[in-house]
């Protein structure tokens, strides 16, 4: 899903590649929090993701508006 994400949108310069480093990143914690014995997520990191997150949905919704 990462690289069709990228393939589609990030490489066609349709959305920002911030996006997809944020993506892969987020991926990567929470695959840590799943999987390693220790996990060093604090509250400060789930707010950070949180704001992104809301930031790469509303580019999401002013591309598809575009689309429309």
């Amino acid at each position: 899903m990462h690289n069709a994400f990228a393939e589609q949108f990030v490489k066609t310069g349709l959305i920002d590649n911030k996006y997809y480093r944020w993506l892969v990143a987020a991926f990567n914690k929470r695959i840590a929090g799943d999987y390693d014995i220790e996990s060093d997520f604090t509250a400060e990191d789930a707010s950070l993701l949180i704001g992104q997150a809301n930031e790469f949905l509303n580019a999401a919704k002013q591309f598809l508006e575009t689309k429309e």
